[in-house]
Parts: C-alpha cells; sequence; structure tokens
C-alpha cells in the first residue's frame, strides 16, 4: 500500500513551518542584514534577507516566498500545498496523472472533470464566448472578462 502524503512526508499542509534557507536565516527579522554577494553589481534587484541577487524583479519576487510561510498553490486533488507553482505542476504529474483522465488533444493538458477539458478548449480556439455588457469587449475566458471589468469599469 502506497503511503499516504503526510506519512511520507512529500508534501505539508498549509500550516506546517517552514525553514527558509535550511534555517540560515530568520524568516520574520527587521535586523536581517545581507550577507557579502559574489558580485554585487551583478544583478540590480537583490534580497534583503539572504542577499541573492537577481536579473529582473519578478525573479526577486518569485524568491521572497522562500522566506515566508505562504503556500498559495494547492493541488485540486490531495490538497498538499507548495510555495511554488512548478513545484506543484511537479507534484500532480508525478503523484496524480491518473486522477486526471481528461486529456486535451492539442496541448495534452490533463483535467479531472470532462466539463473542464471542455472549458478549456476555448483556448485553443477563436472563440470569445464571455462578452462585457457595458463594453461589448469579448473574452476567452471568465476570468479575462472579471480583470477586464474590474480594470476598465470599476
Amino acid at each position: 500500500m502506497t503511503p499516504s502524503a503526510e506519512e511520507s512526508g512529500s508534501c505539508f499542509s498549509r500550516s506546517a513551518p517552514t525553514v527558509a534557507h535550511a534555517g540560515q536565516f530568520p524568516i520574520n527579522s527587521n535586523e536581517v542584514v545581507a550577507g557579502p554577494l559574489e558580485n554585487p553589481n551583478k544583478y540590480p534587484f537583490w534580497c534583503p534577507i539572504c542577499g541573492k541577487n537577481f536579473m529582473r524583479k519578478d525573479k526577486l519576487k518569485q524568491h521572497s516566498v522562500v522566506h515566508s510561510n505562504e503556500r498559495p498553490f494547492i493541488c485540486r486533488i490531495c490538497g498538499c500545498s507548495y510555495k511554488r507553482k512548478d513545484k506543484l505542476t511537479s507534484h500532480v504529474t508525478s503523484s496524480h496523472l491518473q486522477h486526471l483522465p481528461h486529456q486535451c488533444d492539442i496541448c495534452g493538458k490533463r483535467f479531472v472533470r470532462k466539463d473542464k477539458l471542455k472549458q478549456h478548449s476555448v483556448v485553443h480556439s477563436n472563440r470569445r464566448p464571455f462578452v462585457c455588457k457595458l463594453c461589448d469587449k469579448k473574452y476567452k475566458s471568465k476570468t479575462e472578462l472579471k480583470k477586464h471589468e474590474k480594470r476598465a469599469h470599476q
């Protein structure tokens, strides 16, 4: 019998404690001073907690999650949570493909439910079934429409 995720320690609940950089740096401290960098001018964006530097601001933002207890990416199948989306994707691929029986013929993305696969198929078409009632702009997904309404009409 395969051990559960809790037994195997392969994933953590949202409330599980996490350790930043294997305990080298405190997570919530205003007293932390970044250590010396190999080349402090190499990249313009640097982490104030551990001193790691990055070429792009978005990469620094992505990195900063290692210093928090936040685990926003949650597996819809088993509830395991991850700090990074790529880790969740890897988890689903290695643990749950058998639970995702509905596969897109075009891109290979898999879904638990057939209606979610059908909903996804609009991504590969020119159809834009979601229409803004205020300005008649059309969108492929309900999420895109909601973003538009928030930005343009609020």
